[in-house]
């Protein structure tokens, strides 16, 4: 078992980046929405993404799902980050996970392309 302080020190990169990406993710939302949206008007494949998951802290998963199907992910992707990319024990199953979770962000993205999402 692991004590607070040795998670931290044998995980002082993924917490690193994890930080990094929630400051990031806090000034994008502040600073008026997606930079990818603002500078080519062009949606990309996590557009939606930071209200779906306020929504989603909300409890209100039927508008989280409607702004962006793959908010589920949230929590896996920063499993992966915190991790270093080994949440599961076999490779094959850490690389199928995120392999699924890809193909549903560009599955997501055609669709919502399409006007189908």
């Amino acid at each position: 078992m692991f004590t607070m302080k040795e998670f931290v020190k044998s995980h002082k990169f993924g917490i690193s980046l994890l930080a990094a990406l929630l400051v990031g993710v806090v000034i994008i939302h502040f600073s008026g929405g997606c930079p990818i949206y603002r500078t080519f008007h062009i949606e990309c494949l996590g557009c939606g993404m930071t209200h779906a998951l306020l929504a989603a802290l909300r409890l209100d998963f039927s508008t989280a799902f409607h702004l962006h199907p793959m908010f589920w992910s949230t929590p896996i992707i920063a499993a992966y980050i915190l991790f270093e990319g080994k949440v599961f024990k076999k490779k094959a199953v850490n690389i199928t996970v995120l392999s699924l979770i890809v193909a549903g962000f560009i599955v997501q993205y055609i669709l919502k392309y399409k006007g189908i999402v």
